[in-house]
Formats: structure tokens, sequence, C-alpha cells
């Protein structure tokens, strides 16, 4: 979900990004950029921001949550599988009756665990959306520095590209500016 989050942020700025390309190109002041060779690059913006996210505490306190909340399903998943297993082993000396009793337990506890897993995706969806909305204004700061420091005059999010020579990417010098910043 976080990365589906990137994804539609990214294509908004993208879009804002070309938007501002193309009406600067047509200026006067984009005759003079265009005439000059321009300097651009590229990032992974979701490299960024799980490199930069991981590094903050409230992503240490998410792991945290979302590890008990793993152990959690595999406890329940464990215990269906005791169910089935129990029930496998017993149908056959078991009433009819106890078999079904057994069998609808079984699907309870697969929609309790449906539930439960459906409901820490949601959790995990939400804490990682803050994440997210709090880190990509630090994140543009931080490209828009090393762009006018460096000399860019274009930057792109890595996805709108068809080509780019590994020579362009500043994903890492990005993440290093982050992890400096922090």
């Amino acid at each position: 979900m976080l990365r589906e989050q990137v994804r539609s942020r990214s294509c908004v700025i993208v879009f804002l990004v070309l938007s501002s390309t193309v009406l600067l190109l047509a200026g006067a002041g984009g005759r003079a950029l265009a005439a000059q060779e321009a300097k651009v690059g590229y990032l992974d913006l979701d490299r960024v921001v799980q490199a930069v996210a991981k590094q903050t505490p409230e992503y240490e306190d998410l792991s945290k949550e979302l590890e008990k909340r793993q152990a959690e399903v595999e406890r329940r998943r464990a215990e269906i599988d005791k169910l089935e297993d129990e029930l496998k082993a017993n149908r056959v000396i078991w009433s009819e009756d106890k078999a079904k009793e057994q069998e609808k337990l079984i699907r309870d506890k697969i929609d309790d665990l449906k539930v439960y897993s459906e409901g820490a995706q949601r959790y995990k969806d939400v804490e990682e959306n803050k994440i997210l909305r709090r880190l990509l204004p630090d994140i543009a700061k931080v490209v828009k520095q090393v762009g006018e420091r460096d000399g860019y005059g274009m930057i792109f999010e890595r996805r709108i590209l068809l080509y780019g020579s590994p020579t362009l990417d500043l994903t890492d010098a990005i993440i290093k500016e982050m992890t400096e910043k922090r």
C-alpha cells in the first residue's frame, strides 16, 4: 500500500514537474534554458521513502507492532491447522454432528483470521501513510536543494523514464543527503 501511495503521489509530483517544465520551456526564460545543455537526473522515490522511513522512530514502533500482529496471525493459523489435523484424524470415529461442528469451528476461525489480517493490513497502510505524508515534504526539499546545489535543470522520478543511464541516478545521493540531515 505504501508503494501504491508513493506511486500516486509520485504521479502528481511528476505531472506538476512536467507541467512546470513545459511552461518554463514555452516561456522566454525557457528559451535560454533550452539553448543550454540542461543537466538532468532521476531518482527512485520508492527507494528513497523506504530508506528514509526506516530511520524514523515511528517506523521502528510500526515494525514492532506489525511483528506482534504477524505473530498473532501465525498463532491463529497454527490453531486452525491443529483443528484441521484433529478433524482429519478423528473424522472416522466422530459422529457426523461432531465432524460438522468441527468444520464450522474451523470456518469461523478462518473467517476471524481473515478479518484480523485485513484489520492488520489497514492499520499498516494507515500508519505507513502517516509516515509518508510527513516525509514527502522533506524529501521534496532535499531534492530541490540537491538540484539547485549541483546545477540540475530537471530531476525526474524513475517510473516516468523509458530509459535512464545509471550515471544519472540520484537516488543514493538523495538518500545520503536525507540520512545526513536526520
